[in-house]
């Protein structure tokens, strides 16, 4: 049900579903946490983002999964604190996957900043360097935008590329995915 808020965008009612569910002392799995956190991204709740995360890794019975921190650089992504997230996703205490550096660079999309945009696809190779989708072409970097299919950069005329952050998650017992296959039915 949390993930299902967390998909349309209601934030408020997945973290009160949320807050009775710990009030009836029931312990929420990696899913339940990370459908969580993407509520708070999906809704703009930055600090309640935060926090949760925060309480996450202070609570040694659960493990922090690359979905977890995906999600907290989606958040704060969204919200614009691009080099914040970037010196995140540096310290984090995992190898960042690809899909880390993939919302990363969504949001630089979105917010039109390609300096980090590179960094971000530099890393995206860097960590998977058999990824064939990712290229950098185009003169004008300020035209510049990041497409989910085919993934690259390129010169765009349309001015509302699809945001690839907003690519739902599918919950498969304690597995969440993104699935980027729905775009193409």
């Amino acid at each position: 049900m949390i993930a299902a808020y967390a998909h349309h965008g209601c934030g408020d009612e997945a973290i009160s579903l949320f807050k009775k569910m710990c009030n009836l002392d029931k312990q929420p799995n990696d899913v339940t946490n990370v459908g969580l956190l993407a509520a708070c991204s999906h809704a703009g709740l930055v600090d309640e983002g935060l926090k949760y995360l925060d309480e996450l890794t202070r609570d040694n019975s659960i493990q922090i999964r690359q979905e977890h921190y995906a999600c907290l650089v989606d958040l704060c992504g969204r919200a614009g604190k691009l080099m914040e997230t970037f010196e995140f996703i540096q310290k984090l205490p995992t190898e960042p996957s690809a899909n880390i550096w993939g919302a990363l660079l969504a949001e630089c999309n979105v917010h039109g900043n390609t300096d980090i945009g590179k960094l971000a696809s530099m890393k995206i190779l860097e960590v998977e360097p058999e990824n064939t989708e990712l290229e950098l072409a185009g003169e004008e970097e300020d035209d510049w935008k990041w497409e989910a299919e085919p993934a690259m950069w390129h010169p765009v005329e349309d001015e509302d590329p699809l945001d690839v952050t907003t690519l739902p998650l599918l919950f498969h017992g304690d597995e969440v995915q993104q699935e980027p296959d729905l775009l193409n039915p």
